[in-house]
């Protein structure tokens, strides 16, 4: 598939679910309305398909892939306890690191490459970042950091064999999203898991109080 495509279905999908009131008790995690939310997808849809970009010397800078993330992780930054942030932007730098030595590492052995590298790096990314951290606001800020800042790295290592650099193409763009949508989803699995368990817990409690006194026999 084309790069970029993955990060537009994802924003759309997500979009969608914001729209009909899915996310509704992410977004009030991360102090975000549902308004300000789409008016913060429709930008990077638009960005995206527009592949609106700024050249600088030599270096283009892709609008959806690497500013809005950034503007995106401050408006969310406030969403962090006080007493997290130094913790957040910490584990922020090692997944920064991390994503780049993979990325790196699988440009040079592609023999390493299990599966394709959008799911492979946003996968990694997501177990390590549940590792560290549980508040969804540290994670997300930690995704829309890492992503673009690793990519500027990792591109910045090529200077030396092109003549023009890019900084949150397509392909990041797609690493981002295919991040955002795993994300979102191990919040679903998580929550849906919780729910079967207090409900197996409960239904066992009833079960066992029942044996042990049964209803009287009129």
């Amino acid at each position: 598939m084309k790069e970029g495509i993955v990060a537009l279905i994802a924003q759309w999908c997500i979009l969608c679910l914001v729209w009909m009131g899915g996310m509704d008790r992410i977004l009030r995690q991360l102090k975000l309305s549902a308004k300000g939310t789409l008016v913060w997808l429709l930008a990077f849809i638009v960005c995206t398909f527009a592949g609106w970009k700024l050249s600088i010397l030599s270096v283009d800078i892709y609008l959806s892939g690497a500013i809005l993330p950034l503007l995106a992780a401050g408006c969310i930054w406030r969403a962090v306890r006080p007493g997290s942030r130094a913790y957040v932007l910490a584990a922020a730098a090692l997944c920064l690191a991390l994503v780049f030595f993979v990325r790196k590492l699988l440009f040079l052995d592609p023999v390493l490459m299990l599966a394709d590298e959008r799911l492979m790096v946003p996968g990694l990314l997501l177990i390590v970042l549940h590792l560290l951290m549980r508040g969804a606001a540290g994670q997300v800020v930690t995704i829309l950091l890492t992503v673009p800042l690793s990519d500027a790295i990792y591109a910045f290592s090529f200077h030396l064999y092109t003549s023009r650099l890019t900084i949150g193409g397509p392909a990041a763009q797609d690493l981002l999203w295919c991040s955002i949508i795993l994300w979102t989803l191990s919040l679903a699995a998580v929550a849906a898991g919780r729910s079967w368990l207090i409900s197996a817990a409960v239904s066992n409690t009833l079960r066992r109080s029942w044996k042990a006194k049964p209803p009287t026999q009129q």
